[in-house]
């Protein structure tokens, strides 16, 4: 069984190489993708609003990695990367750069799809813990 240090190294590595491959992927789509300044696929909130909640998610997921052995450092790498690589975004270009249009979906970007993905593997295992005690 890893140490809880190795684990949270991995989370560390994780997160900082997820930040760095979507800032690199959104500067090549920069020319041809849209700046929101909006918050939750540019259906409420401005640029302020995000970054606050965005700071807020930051310290909560690392209270939760420091006070928890926890197993779910996969889902918090890519929770902490979609939402440092978007605010890191927000304080350069002033919103998050969005890039992928599907249908009638609002446009987004990569670290829109970690955090969705993230916060759908947290619930599943919340469930699957409800359901097996």
């Amino acid at each position: 069984m890893q140490s809880n240090t190795i684990k949270k190294s991995r989370y560390i590595f994780g997160s900082v190489f997820f930040v760095v491959l979507l800032l690199v992927i959104d500067r090549i789509f920069y020319n041809v993708a849209t700046i929101n300044d909006q918050f939750i696929f540019g259906l409420v909130g401005n640029n302020l609003t995000a970054i606050l909640i965005s700071v807020f998610l930051l310290l909560l997921i690392s209270f939760l990695i420091i006070k928890n052995s926890s197993k779910h450092y996969f889902a918090f790498s890519l929770l902490s990367a979609g939402v440092i690589s978007n605010s890191i975004e927000r304080v350069i270009y002033g919103g998050v750069v969005d890039y992928i249009n599907i249908l009638f979906i609002p446009t987004f970007n990569l670290a829109d799809i970690l955090i969705i993905v993230s916060l759908v593997l947290l619930m599943l295992s919340i469930a699957n813990k409800k359901i097996s005690q």
